[in-house]
């Protein structure tokens, strides 16, 4: 019986004839404006609402009268953020500033890996939003993200970013 050995180089690989996207790794700039882009269309409901709901007073008046912690706010939008996620795999600010999110071959994640994404960017990436200690765990999450190329919530769940060309005219908006 006579085997065949086969060479490395004899070996074809055919390509899908797709041709691969143009992107760049590692922008945190984009990705910090995604995510305050976010942020900011969310707090922008919650006024909505909150006015809507309190029709004599002012806006400023509806919301914050009883209280002033607005890192709550903050964690209000983890289950959401996770749901844009699992349905659709971007939040309106990373569709806007061209972020892919992609675990394996996989462009939407399942909930649970949604919501614990959401929760250490929350926790560790923001510092729960808390003053001075967000920035602190912003600096050292942009250290990181320079450096290593890569957040360690994304590192835990497989999870690759990355990031389209995006125009300045994006980023002035």
């Amino acid at each position: 019986m006579k085997t065949t050995v086969v060479d490395p180089s004899e070996i074809i690989i055919e390509n899908s004839g797709s041709q691969q996207k143009d992107t760049i790794h590692a922008n945190p700039w984009a990705r910090l404006l995604a995510r305050f882009t976010d942020y900011a269309l969310f707090l922008f409901l919650l006024l909505g609402l909150s006015w809507s709901i309190h029709q004599g007073s002012t806006p400023k008046e509806a919301v914050w009268s009883e209280r002033g912690w607005i890192p709550l706010e903050f964690f209000g939008w983890i289950p959401i953020e996770a749901a844009f996620l699992y349905f659709w795999g971007k939040t309106p600010g990373k569709a806007f500033f061209k972020i892919c999110l992609k675990q394996g071959k996989r462009f939407k994640f399942d909930f649970r890996t949604s919501l614990r994404r959401s929760f250490n960017v929350w926790f560790r990436g923001l510092g729960m939003m808390i003053p001075f200690i967000n920035l602190v765990c912003l600096a050292m999450a942009y250290y990181r993200l320079k450096t290593v190329k890569q957040l360690s919530w994304d590192k835990e769940e497989l999870i690759v970013v990355s990031h389209g060309a995006i125009g300045r005219w994006r980023c002035i908006l």
